[in-house]
């Protein structure tokens, strides 16, 4: 790409003529239109490029909510599952309790007994 400061190479010596000044005036003229066109092609690739930039943080946005709101759910079902797992380790807790007052109730009317089988005796 050519700078807007290059310098027309005008025709020199002998023979220099309107028509050669003027030639090299439409040369220098169109590179100039070239240098634009090229500028502009690479001005409407850069908007692209942010355009398209643009796009994907807003993707990226709308993913890092999205994200959030599964973490909190996860979070809320993580709370809720330790809750039944709590009332659940106190259910088990009172089971195991009456299971022992059930043992005891069967065993301790026949404990006496037994022991005096094996010459144990109480007062």
């Amino acid at each position: 790409m050519e700078t807007a400061n290059e310098t027309v190479a005008l025709p020199s010596g002998e023979g220099l003529n309107f028509d050669k000044v003027w030639a090299s005036l439409i040369e220098f003229r169109e590179s100039q239109r070239e240098s634009h066109q090229e500028i502009d092609r690479i001005l409407k690739e850069t908007d692209r490029i942010v355009k398209e930039t643009a796009e994907q943080m807003k993707e990226t946005d709308r993913r890092q909510q999205e994200t959030a709101q599964q973490m909190k759910e996860t979070d809320r079902q993580m709370k809720e599952t330790a809750q039944q797992m709590k009332e659940t380790d106190r259910q088990l807790g009172k089971l195991g309790n009456r299971f022992g007052e059930m043992v005891e109730y069967m065993v301790v009317p026949n404990l006496v007994a037994k022991f005096q089988e094996l010459d144990f005796t109480f007062t």
